[in-house]
């Protein structure tokens, strides 16, 4: 389950309508649109981001079940950190996150009453090292980024300090036509990570009542960028065609503030469209 799945066109020009994105149900199922009369390559993406089946369908001219597909799902490999965070007082931190980039990944545990993290991560490429750093929800501060050796399966830091200046708030504002929805730190997770080609901006509310995911390309310059992948609460199954985000602010020091105003497709399980007009501003801390 929770696979993702690319379908793309094979036999167009028009590189804005190349594919659509969807992710398998608790049962390993999909339902979305097809294009009419087309044959597509269907794909399935593993847990580390590679193709892991690819299979020509169509064409087709009508609903079709194409019944079960075969897929050998990698044996994935994990490694876990552990650690503690304290404040600047080297008291425990009671709320908050320690966050760990690697692979060009951001993944994150929260803390317990003693300040004390366990960070279960897929361990992709046979990662030795990474970057890593806290933040302190109480004092909304965060540590400095220092780098973390993982020679083992099992890598325990030992405390680790969190007493950086006051960090700006991240937010994720957005509107699905008339219903507004807001994201924003300490209360809320918001995150952005960077690979030097595609920013990713992903943020979701506590009891998981709101949530957002998008990606657009980008060579970390201001302007108008193609958005490649939407999916939020009210607009899932989302054709991204012609879609894109307005980088208004891009610094040195991580800071990306920008801009969403489109007009989208959803598709529900019953394959039927719906446009929907998504509004969005966001600020966010890439890593």
């Amino acid at each position: 389950q929770n696979y993702r799945i690319i379908i793309k066109r094979t036999n167009v020009t028009d590189n804005t309508k190349l594919s659509v994105q969807t992710v398998t149900d608790s049962t390993g199922t999909i339902i979305g649109p097809l294009p009419a009369n087309e044959v597509v390559t269907l794909s399935i993406i593993g847990s580390c981001g590679e193709s892991i089946f690819s299979k020509s369908i169509g064409p087709v001219s009508m609903d079709t079940d194409f019944g079960n597909m075969q897929v050998d799902i990698p044996n994935y490999s994990w490694k876990t950190i552990t650690g503690r965070l304290v404040d600047c007082n080297d008291m425990p931190v009671k709320k908050g996150y320690y966050t760990l980039l690697t692979q060009k990944e951001v993944y994150r545990a929260g803390v317990d009453s003693t300040g004390r993290f366990t960070l279960k991560f897929l361990n992709c490429n046979n990662v030795t090292s990474g970057n890593s750093t806290g933040y302190d929800a109480i004092s909304n501060r965060e540590g400095d980024v220092t780098p973390v050796n993982l020679p083992t399966d099992v890598t325990n830091t030992g405390d680790i300090k969190i007493c950086g200046a006051v960090v700006q708030n991240q937010y994720i504002d957005y509107k699905i036509n008339t219903t507004q929805f807001v994201l924003i730190t300490p209360t809320d997770s918001v995150a952005a990570s960077y690979n030097g080609t595609n920013l990713n901006v992903r943020g979701f509310s506590k009891d998981n009542s709101k949530f957002i995911n998008f990606e657009c390309q980008t060579d970390g310059t201001l302007g108008l960028k193609k958005l490649i992948f939407f999916t939020a609460n009210m607009a899932r199954n989302v054709s991204t065609d012609n879609a894109d985000v307005e980088i208004t602010k891009w610094e040195a020091n991580g800071l990306v503030e920008g801009k969403i105003n489109a007009m989208m497709t959803t598709y529900d399980s019953l394959q039927t469209a719906k446009n929907v007009q998504i509004d969005l501003i966001f600020s966010v801390k890439r890593k």
